[in-house]
């Protein structure tokens, strides 16, 4: 790294001194003053003088700020002054998930770039974040990593920024990677019926989780979360009031979302089935158990891997179910998508599927995917012929 200062003669009437010229970390000017030492004289002034510049530089200069690879890395500590203040001050933690995720994603993806190296906050603008984006591209770093990368780098930025700590956000100039979601693919009407009827192709809780998730839209999360007293069968209800993350336990709901949804009939005989059968029945047992440790709920992959078997059973084959982007997620655009074209009120199927807007809601609905083109046409020409006559 370059030193804070250089040393030039300046000629004065009472001789030739020392000069020490100060600049900041970024390169911006931060003044001239004299040593006091004499060019001529004694050997080894030039040395005295490097000596006092520096003393000076501590006190004319800004402090050196961390080093760009550095601060990333601690920042997303779970002990680090921002993790902290979201926690203690806006009340609002941010996951060991969400945590682990971004510094793994700074060891894998960012640590390894070269012009990164001993660059510190202060220094880094945004041609080289922009020389990144294309690094990271032609490495084959995936459209949606590399926006998240950039996300992991610009809160720490902007949070620097905010403080004061430095002058300038270079990622107020960085545009993101343009990116086109692929549309999640949804069952229709026939193939959820077929869904429904489908036994002994998965494990039970595998049964229940799919059936659920499809019929009431609840989130994989919100389905391991659930337990035996959640379930209200007198008022025909299920209270959503967790969502569990692996390496954090139960949590609230995503983004505050706990609700009441219908227990569907159609569900019954399998849940009851489920309970007569499960190691751990009682009210606080998770529904969705797990044979290894009752403190926690089935692994991940059970709901998942039986949504695949199940797809498989009723005739979709794994390509297929690649083909037509059919994750387990997916079955949420499912139970929106056919929901409203029952003829359910938005604010309803928005309350029921936990959305906090009416824009979230749309993303979710993929009608265009289901529709009966030959019933649709049938009703629009006996509407043009009641129009007509």
């Amino acid at each position: 790294m370059r030193s804070p200062f250089s040393l030039y003669v300046k000629n004065l009437k009472s001789g030739p001194i020392w000069y020490a010229r100060f600049t900041h970390e970024n390169g911006d000017y931060a003044g001239s003053i004299s040593t006091g030492i004499p060019v001529t004289g004694k050997k080894g002034r030039k040395q005295e003088a490097y000596k006092i510049a520096e003393e000076l530089a501590e006190k004319i200069v800004a402090p050196k700020t961390p080093y760009f690879l550095d601060y990333l890395e601690s920042f997303w500590k779970h002990d680090s002054p921002y993790v902290k203040s979201k926690r203690l001050v806006d009340k609002k933690p941010l996951s060991a998930m969400y945590l682990g995720n971004n510094a793994a994603g700074i060891r894998l993806h960012v640590k390894s770039y070269e012009k990164f190296k001993n660059l510190r906050i202060s220094e880094v603008k945004a041609g080289v974040i922009e020389d990144w984006k294309i690094w990271a591209i032609e490495k084959g770093v995936g459209t949606r990593r590399i926006n998240a990368m950039l996300q992991a780098m610009s809160v720490p930025i902007r949070y620097a920024y905010d403080r004061g700590d430095i002058d300038a956000n270079p990622f107020n100039r960085v545009k993101r990677v343009s990116y086109t979601e692929s549309e999640k693919g949804v069952l229709s009407r026939s193939e959820v019926a077929k869904l429904l009827e489908t036994k002994d192709k998965a494990p039970p809780r595998a049964t229940v989780a799919i059936k659920l998730a499809v019929l009431t839209g609840i989130r994989r999360g919100e389905v391991r979360g659930m337990r035996w007293k959640d379930i209200d069968e007198n008022e025909g209800i299920i209270h959503i009031v967790n969502n569990y993350v692996d390496s954090e336990g139960d949590k609230e709901c995503k983004r505050g979302s706990n609700r009441d949804v219908l227990l569907p009939s159609a569900i019954k005989e399998d849940l009851a089935y489920l309970r007569e059968n499960s190691p751990y029945p009682f009210p606080d047992d998770y529904v969705m158990f797990n044979l290894d440790n009752r403190k926690v709920p089935c692994l991940v992959e059970v709901p998942r891997l039986g949504f695949v078997r199940m797809l498989e059973a009723i005739g979709i084959t794994k390509e297929q179910q690649k083909e037509r982007n059919l994750p387990f997620h997916g079955i949420r655009h499912t139970f929106v998508t056919l929901a409203r074209m029952t003829g359910l009120p938005d604010i309803t199927v928005q309350a029921l599927a936990g959305h906090k807007s009416a824009e979230m809601m749309n993303r979710y609905s993929h009608a265009n995917q289901v529709i009966d083109f030959n019933e649709a046409r049938k009703k629009l020409e006996r509407h043009e012929n009641k129009i007509a006559k």
